[in-house]
């Protein structure tokens, strides 16, 4: 039932959910023409299932141009049916233009729409156009009217390069037609099945397609009953489609064959591709690794050599430090032997010194028994006088406590004085202490000072023993004017006798001292001896560091041939590294070889197969030939019987 534009817009808008069916609504619309509901609805299936279904209605020419119109930009209409639909001339002309641009359709179907002569030849220009329509069913349309119109049909079939059904079943076509359509099929490399059933073709016909068969090597289904056809010519036109056919299965066999190798090529291909890639793959990261081992190698050779050029210049700064101390040691042992001549000649001279000091003690001392025997004698004597000096007694008492006082305040002074010494005695071995630690940064300053010390020491000695010899020889006078007093003075003989045994008391305590002040001077030798010993120890250790600095120069050396002969096995390493990576190479370049004289071999095949093939098929051609040849032979004679 058709549908006015006016009744149908409320139904059917321009923003239709399916394109086809919209576009045909729009134009329905702008062309003021009715909708047919069934049309929408078949645009509606198409466009869910991609097939146009029509047959059997009756349509007009503005719904035809309506599906013109909403097919031609269609992706989603493969098939198109518009069987019975009785379409005029005119519509299926402006159908067909819709189709000279789309790529989507695969089946076209115009049966029985009785087509003319102007529509027979817009479908030629379509098949010489058009490069998707795989199947054309054009049955019982009257195409074989127009022989002119057909042949523009046959010259669009020849240049097709898509079609693989076409039906023509009850078109009346003639044997002109059939010539047309000879002609064409020796043209056409892709047709697979024709139909020509119920038509006119006759015998010469026949042998047209016949003619095109024999070239033709795609066609594998012809069908020409109903065609007024000798039964000979059929039986050859099926001889020749089934050696189509077998060499058409040969041929799909040979493809598939072909696409087998091929893809087996392709896959060794890939395979060779990826062996190549995993080949450059591993042979770029084994040079990237040895590249990173090589820069590893040379960092630890610059490290090496950076080491051994610090061990040499350690070596160098510790050869320096043994000559340095080897000078030293000279040095220091040459100032030892100056200081032990120096202190050799220091004991000879405080020897000397005190022989003499011991020398003049005992001549003193015999002076002084002299002097006491002479006092004995005297007090002899006088010991008539003791009685008549007992009077004076208390007063040479008193004045003996105040002679005792002095003697007191006397050693109480010789005591400041003794401990005055020590303290610069203690003092400057303290200073002699420290300067001899530091030694070794000025020993010749030190050697200096401690033989200043040494000839002040002796100064002193000699001072304090002219000071002594001067208090003794001022006690001496002392005492010979007591005696000469007491000689003139019985009375204070007393006084003086005690007097004079305290003054012998005190030069005994000064000789003590004497000793005492002498035993300093033997204890500072001493220390100075120690101090000799300790300078001994500290040559030792200077040489055991100088052995030690050897040994270290030794271990060195080693240390530097380890090095050396490590570095030699590294090299070693690296180029045995590098011929195992020529090998690989080498062995690979071989394998990439022997792949390729695969490949080519498998080539030589295929062309040997192929070559085979046509030698097949120029075979099969002089057999048809000398078969066709034959054929015409006996026919000939058995017509002009006929005809007699």
């Amino acid at each position: 039932m058709a549908v006015t534009a006016q009744d149908g817009a409320g139904d059917f808008s321009c923003n239709h959910p399916y394109k086809e069916a919209g576009i045909y609504i729009k134009n329905c619309e702008q062309n003021q023409s009715p909708v047919q509901s069934n049309v929408v609805q078949a645009l509606e299936t198409a466009s869910v299932i991609g097939e146009l279904c029509l047959a059997g209605q009756a349509l007009s020419s503005t719904t035809v141009a309506g599906l013109a119109a909403s097919l031609r930009n269609s992706s989603g209409v493969h098939v198109v049916n518009l069987a019975d639909c009785m379409v005029s001339p005119a519509a299926l002309v402006g159908f067909l233009d819709a189709f000279t641009s789309t790529a989507a359709l695969r089946n076209l179907n115009l049966h029985g729409n009785n087509i003319g002569s102007q529509v027979t030849a817009k479908l030629g220009k379509l098949l010489a156009v058009n490069t998707s329509i795989k199947t054309l069913v054009l049955k019982w349309n009257n195409l074989g009217i127009s022989i002119d119109a057909f042949s523009i049909f046959c010259n669009g079939l020849s240049q097709n390069s898509c079609l693989d059904e076409l039906d023509l079943r009850s078109n009346q076509l003639c044997m002109d037609c059939a010539k047309h359509l000879g002609s064409a099929i020796r043209s056409n490399t892709n047709l697979k099945s024709l139909d020509l059933r119920w038509n006119n073709i006759h015998n010469e016909g026949a042998e047209a397609l016949l003619r095109g068969l024999e070239e033709n090597r795609s066609l594998s289904s012809l069908q020409i009953q109903g065609n007024c056809i000798h039964r000979e010519i059929a039986l050859a036109i099926d001889e020749c489609i089934k050696n189509h056919a077998t060499i058409v299965k040969a041929n799909s066999d040979y493809d598939i064959k072909t696409n087998i190798l091929l893809d087996r090529i392709r896959v060794l291909e890939e395979s060779r591709s990826q062996q190549v890639n995993e080949i450059k793959e591993r042979m770029t990261t084994q040079l990237g690794e040895a590249e990173k081992r090589l820069g590893i190698l040379s960092r630890e050779n610059q490290e090496k050599e950076t080491r051994i050029e610090e061990l040499e210049n350690k070596l160098f700064v510790k050869e320096e430090e043994r000559k340095i101390i080897i000078q030293r040691s000279s040095v220091l042992e040459q100032n030892l032997k100056d200081r032990e001549k120096s202190h050799k000649e220091f004991q000879t001279m405080h020897q000397r010194s005190l022989n003499k000091l011991q020398q003049e003690v005992k001549e003193e001392e015999n002076e002084q028994k002299a002097k006491l025997k002479y006092l004995e004698e005297q007090m002899m004597e006088n010991q008539k006088v003791k009685e008549e000096s007992q009077d004076l007694l208390a007063q040479q008492i008193k004045e003996n406590k105040s002679l005792k006082d002095e003697l007191s305040r006397l050693k109480t002074q010789h005591g400041i004085q003794i401990t005055q010494m020590e303290e610069t005695f203690e003092t400057q071995k303290k200073s002699w202490k420290n300067k001899w630690e530091d030694m070794e940064r000025s020993h010749e300053d030190q050697i200096h000072r401690l033989k200043s010390s040494a000839f002040e020491i002796q100064q002193e000695l000699e001072a304090k023993i002219s000071e002594l010899g001067e208090k003794q020889s001022r006690k001496l006078l002392s005492l010979t004017e007591t005696c000469e007093r007491v000689k003139q003075d019985k009375n204070s003989l007393e006084e003086r006798i005690s007097s004079l045994q305290n003054t012998t008391s005190q030069l005994q305590r000064e000789n003590s001292n004497l000793i005492a002040q002498v035993a300093e001077p033997a204890r500072k030798l001493t220390s100075l001896m120690d101090e000799l010993s300790n300078e001994k120890v500290l040559n030792q250790r200077m040489k055991q560091e100088k052995m030690e600095a050897i040994k270290i120069q030794e271990d060195l050396t080693k240390e530097l041939e380890n090095m050396k002969s490590r570095l030699i096995l590294q090299k070693t390493e690296l180029e045995q590294s590098e011929k195992s990576h020529e090998e690989q190479t080498k062995s690979l370049k071989n394998k990439l070889k022997q792949l390729q004289s695969k490949l080519d071999d498998k080539n030589k095949k295929i062309e040997s197969l192929k070559s085979d093939e046509r030698a097949r098929t120029k075979f099969l051609q002089s057999a048809f030939s000398k078969y066709f040849d034959k054929y015409h032979s006996l026919q000939s004679p058995s017509s002009k019987s006929s005809d007699s």
